[in-house]
């Protein structure tokens, strides 16, 4: 029976444990790559829809990536729902990751960040 240096098989854990989590990641779709982000300043003047919230299993040494998923998840679900702008309200990186934000609709000549 062949043996595997203990260096080889960590390096194989870390690769497929990687593929694994970059699957598990939520993207932006076509709805969601429409939507800015801006901050509350720029929205006085447009038609709040809907609180939104995100989230994803990813936190600790890879909170970075579970944020990014959360984000892409409300700039999704804000797409869908026809809002133009988010207004981020919180954001929470531990175990696990979660971010919370405002949607509005706003006329094209407003909100233009």
């Amino acid at each position: 029976m062949r043996k595997f240096p203990a260096q080889k098989i960590s390096f194989v854990f870390l690769l497929a444990s990687s593929v694994l989590m970059a699957g598990c990641a939520t993207s932006l779709n076509k709805e969601g790559l429409q939507v800015k982000v801006t901050d509350g300043g720029s929205v006085q003047n447009c038609e709040f829809m809907k609180e939104l919230s995100g989230s994803s299993q990813w936190g600790g040494a890879s909170g970075g990536m579970g944020v990014d998923s959360s984000k892409a998840e409300v700039l999704n679900k804000a797409g869908k729902l026809g809002a133009t702008h988010v207004v981020w309200t919180s954001q929470y990186s531990f175990i696990g990751s979660s971010v919370g934000a405002n949607a509005y609709k706003c006329p094209p000549h407003q909100a233009s960040n």
